[in-house]
């Protein structure tokens, strides 16, 4: 049984043969058999390319470098039409991830899309559904604890995550908020400036172009100035 495997993070496991043709860009994504070396995952951490969640990857991967996480990206695909600004996104933040040698991931992409269907769900409903499916899957029956990039833990969309995960899963996990408490802003203090500078964060893009009006984009508009301030004083306390 094969599975498609992504020019990232553990990709650096596959044989040097076709880690040269990845580099030379001669094939964009390589088949391998999923039992090839067998590696344990812990965590699953979904990554929608935005500042919350890239935040949560890079946090993890920094904390827990003799573990390997499984990394799940969804196309979701609807009338907000921002899944192309979100997939080029992840691209940047996986690829800027492994060359800082941040490469104990695996990486898995599918994609949903919501057809002509007029009314949707919770998004995170979605993550929750596909969550299960990764969960059920006996190659990552290792995996005992779910990382959610969310400030409230006990709204009503995370509840119902939880419970379309358990279903769909048909088994428990411990599920960590890491950013209870938090802010925005103070995430994005907290990250690398490099990382911020290659998320996407607008809700309902126009023309490929963040919309400005859209909750998070006045969320990381109203805390730029700020942030830049305090990566500017952290970057003068090495002089």
């Amino acid at each position: 049984m094969n599975g498609i495997v992504y020019p990232y993070g553990s990709s650096h496991l596959i044989n040097e043969k076709t880690i040269e043709a990845l580099l030379a860009n001669k094939v964009d994504k390589i088949e391998i058999p999923i039992s090839d070396g067998a590696i344990k995952a812990t965590t699953l951490i979904q990554l929608s390319g935005g500042i919350d969640s890239a935040f949560i990857l890079w946090w993890w991967l920094v904390n827990n470098p003799d573990e390997y996480c499984v990394v799940n990206h969804i196309n979701i695909i609807h009338f907000e039409n921002r899944s192309k600004k979100e997939l080029e996104a992840v691209d940047r933040i996986l690829r800027w991830l492994d060359s800082q040698g941040l490469k104990n991931y695996f990486y898995l992409e599918n994609t949903f899309d919501y057809g002509n269907i007029p009314s949707v769900v919770y998004d995170v409903e979605v993550c929750g559904f596909v969550s299960g499916i990764i969960l059920s899957n006996s190659r990552w029956d290792s995996i005992n604890k779910v990382i959610f990039p969310i400030y409230g833990h006990e709204t009503k969309r995370e509840k119902i995550r939880r419970r379309v995960m358990k279903l769909t899963s048909k088994r428990k996990v411990e599920c960590i908020y890491p950013l209870v408490g938090l802010k925005k802003t103070d995430v994005m203090k907290l990250m690398p400036y490099e990382l911020l500078k290659l998320c996407w964060y607008c809700r309902v893009p126009i023309n490929d172009e963040s919309c400005g009006n859209c909750h998070t984009c006045k969320q990381v508009n109203d805390g730029q100035s700020e942030v830049i301030d305090e990566h500017l004083k952290n970057y003068l306390k090495q002089f």
